[in-house]
């Protein structure tokens, strides 16, 4: 039997659903590390209320059952790590490390047995706290960022991470989204370049020579590479077709 809170993430409006489980105090009793985060002090935001206004972030956003669980589970390690400094300033370091290791143990609790659903809600929270780097920040470390967390999951990870931003000052929710969106376009590139830089054309100088004859002139060979690489690169033609005209001498 799928637990409750499963069941109402797959509502249209769950952030209702569990707001009124909370008031009624049955949300402390079916998902008691959610409801720790119900605290409102000096100095930080209640991240109870954060996590509701991320879930219907969320659900306005594209409703994804998946991403929903994220925000429902993408805080609860802050009830373990909450700490204030010498400055007086709250601090919760860890809390996506911690969170995600949670989130597993408590899906697996549940009953769900779902490999999929439970590493991507894990990698969801232990990664998003990764995305925030400066505009500038090097090829090499989004490249990292890309492998750690894996290439679908990251692109999610980002529109996350805009959606978890409750900030109620628009040029600083603006600021945050537009570096988001840098990484997220840099990266793309970055996949782009890379999957270019990994292609190795079928048709080589030595299949050409057994086409044409050993003794044929190497910018003949060039031409004919020039040609029909960048078409079988982009799949619009087949190597048997390449094979056929190049026969036919119609290079």
């Amino acid at each position: 039997m799928t637990h409750k809170i499963l069941e109402i993430l797959k509502e249209d409006k769950p952030y209702i659903h569990l707001s009124e489980l909370h008031e009624k105090g049955e949300l402390a009793l079916l998902f008691p590390e959610l409801d720790k985060l119900n605290e409102t002090e000096d100095g930080h935001k209640n991240n109870l209320k954060h996590t509701f206004i991320v879930l219907q972030n969320v659900c306005d956003f594209n409703n994804d059952y998946k991403m929903k669980v994220v925000a429902t589970f993408h805080d609860i390690g802050k009830s373990k790590t909450k700490r204030k400094n010498d400055k007086g300033e709250w601090t919760f370091h860890n809390h996506e490390k911690i969170g995600a290791k949670m989130a597993k143990e408590i899906l697996i609790k549940w009953g769900v047995t779902d490999g999929n659903l439970i590493d991507y809600v894990y990698n969801m929270i232990y990664y998003h706290g990764r995305t925030k780097i400066p505009r500038n920040v090097t090829e090499s470390a989004i490249r990292r960022l890309v492998k750690d967390v894996g290439q679908p999951v990251f692109m999610d990870l980002i529109d996350f991470c805009k959606l978890d931003l409750t900030t109620k000052y628009n040029f600083k929710k603006e600021r945050v989204q537009s570096g988001l969106d840098d990484i997220k376009n840099r990266a793309l590139d970055i996949i782009i370049k890379d999957e270019d830089a990994k292609w190795r054309s079928p048709l080589s100088g030595y299949i050409i020579m057994d086409l044409l004859g050993k003794n044929i002139d190497g910018r003949i060979i060039g031409q004919i590479k020039k040609k029909y690489d960048p078409l079988l690169k982009d799949e619009t033609i087949s190597m048997d077709t390449v094979i056929y005209e190049i026969k036919k001498g119609l290079y």
